[in-house]
């Protein structure tokens, strides 16, 4: 029964933080990053070379060289066999968690084309292609999936909100101390904890 109560404050406390976070997020923000980074969907391959030394580039652009003198990417796929890994994206949204450089090269390459350049990956060399691509949705569409973002960058970037949530959940549900010492105590580490945090 101990444990069940744990668990269920532990859940509580973490649905507050959640919403608190997503309380934070301001309609400007919102509609920057709607500006900034949305996109509608875009389907979306690729083929890579394993290494980031010069050999994996070098064979990542004689790919890109000859799909440049006209072979389909089938028939390049069939020439590298296993030398090459391959994947199919689907299509891939503006919140996906794929490699910020995957991203970014989508976004900036036009329908039905591929990235003329090999993409230096974490551990790898990429050739990008994108396909066709949606209609970008709308600020209200995307709204909730950009507040999440959001709130999740804030989370990162600022360690005290956990501490400034349950202190704003005491407040609003105006929880008192009636041990005047206790009281003090909590206040005390409050400001310290708090202080020391955003130091």
């Amino acid at each position: 029964d101990s444990f069940a109560d744990t668990l269920r404050l532990d859940y509580r406390r973490t649905k507050y933080f959640n919403e608190y976070v997503k309380g934070l997020v301001t309609d400007k923000e919102i509609e920057k990053y709607y500006n900034d980074n949305v996109f509608g969907d875009i389907e979306a391959k690729y083929i890579s070379v394993n290494g980031t030394d010069d050999d994996a580039k070098a064979l990542a652009t004689r790919i890109i060289n000859r799909l440049n003198n006209g072979e389909t990417f089938e028939q390049v796929v069939e020439h590298y066999g296993n030398r090459i890994t391959v994947k199919d994206l689907e299509y891939v949204s503006f919140d996906s968690d794929l490699e910020e450089n995957i991203i970014s090269t989508l976004k900036d390459l036009k329908d039905n084309s591929y990235t003329k350049e090999a993409i230096k990956g974490t551990s790898d060399y990429k050739v990008i292609f994108r396909g066709s691509s949606k209609e970008k949705a709308s600020l209200e569409d995307s709204k909730d999936r950009i507040v999440t973002i959001l709130a999740n960058e804030k989370k990162n970037t600022d360690t005290t909100l956990t501490y400034k949530a349950l202190i704003d959940m005491r407040e609003k549900n105006k929880v008192e101390f009636k041990d005047t010492d206790l009281a003090k105590k909590y206040d005390d580490y409050n400001k310290k904890t708090t202080a020391s945090k955003e130091n």
